[in-house]
């Protein structure tokens, strides 16, 4: 990864690949994340790595049936909701409209597979399809991991834990440490902060039966 790019969304100054060591707003998807970043900070602008280098277009595993095609901001009105997170979609995005798939770049890399200290007898398996209700949380979920012997669902917030902003609602701290370090995901999935807060719930799959 380069240290400092050009990038047609600020053609001013380059971006410079920095760790400010707080959360940031990706001026490319409008999402708050935390950790190593492009930024300008004559512009005070930052972008997650992946939204500054993006490809044009790319198939995931949650969705193999058609390449997702990247969208520039400005494209979207706000109506749509991103399919794994479920905010609403207001700059970069993914997008297979065919079938009706939308997401922002960040949340298009997530793991393909992921394990859960809920449920720890097998690996879940990320998924877009018909919505389903999520074991934990109750609420229908779109996108979501799935446990196919066991048929759980998980939206990807459920397994992986709360943002950063909502933990520090939560524990009424405005640091990064009400995040233990070590158990906070890579920087591309800083949209969601952290297995910290299942570990922290203390709760299992079995507690909601």
């Amino acid at each position: 990864m380069s240290n400092q790019i050009q990038h047609h969304a600020h053609r001013k100054h380059p971006l410079v690949l920095r760790d400010t060591g707080s959360s940031f707003l990706c001026d490319g998807c409008s999402c708050f994340s935390v950790g190593s970043h492009y930024r300008c900070d004559l512009c005070d602008f930052d972008m997650h790595e992946f939204c500054a280098t993006c490809p044009p277009a790319a198939t995931f595993a949650f969705h193999r049936q058609h390449p997702l095609t990247f969208q520039p901001a400005g494209f979207l009105d706000g109506s749509v909701t991103c399919s794994m997170c479920e905010d609403t979609v207001k700059g970069m995005n993914y997008s297979c409209w065919g079938c009706d798939v939308c997401v922002h770049p960040i949340c298009s890399q997530l793991s393909p597979t992921a394990p859960s200290p809920m449920h720890t007898a097998h690996t879940f398996v990320l998924a877009v399809d018909a919505p389903v209700p999520c074991t934990l949380c109750g609420t229908s979920c779109y996108g979501r991991y799935h446990c196919v012997p066991c048929n759980i669902n998980l939206h990807p917030r459920c397994l992986i834990g709360t943002r950063v902003d909502t933990l520090r609602e939560a524990t009424g701290r405005a640091s990064d440490e009400s995040i233990t370090p070590g158990l906070v995901l890579p920087t591309w999935q800083g949209h969601y902060a952290g297995a910290y807060a299942i570990a922290r719930m203390g709760r299992s799959l079995a507690d909601l039966a």
